[in-house]
């Protein structure tokens, strides 16, 4: 627990060093990149896995066991996930797509922080480029 704790202190302090012009750039860029991933969320058809994902979420929120009245095997985390979402939202492949691009364009931040240290601040901004 202390070691996650140096972690996410350490995380905070290099978040808090983020300053001036690349906050700018790295902002309009996070922009950009959520811009990209939400242009298509509603833009395309329901591919397999996503209505496998959504049929087990949805039994899940009916009251079926996995693994007992339904057989499927994959992650049993991301089933339990998509029933919140459709538990909170309701019960469209918008809301997962949704969620899904949000978190992948978090990602930008670490991207940074990861070339910021191993290079520079700009290969940081070159890296993060959408």
């Amino acid at each position: 627990m202390e070691e996650l704790t140096k972690t996410v202190n350490n995380v905070y302090l290099k978040l808090k060093k983020i300053s001036g012009m690349h906050t700018v750039v790295m902002s309009i860029l996070f922009v950009i990149g959520m811009s990209l991933r939400l242009w298509y969320v509603n833009s395309f058809g329901i591919y397999i896995d996503e209505a496998n994902y959504a049929y087990v979420g949805s039994a899940i929120l009916r009251g079926k066991i996995v693994y007992k009245d339904i057989v499927h095997m994959k992650m049993l985390y991301f089933y339990f996930s998509i029933a919140l979402i459709f538990f909170i939202f309701g019960k469209s492949i918008v809301y997962p797509r949704f969620i899904a691009a949000f978190l992948s364009t978090l990602t930008f931040v670490l991207v940074y922080l990861i070339s910021k240290e191993l290079y520079d601040k700009k290969i940081g901004l070159i890296s993060i480029l959408p």
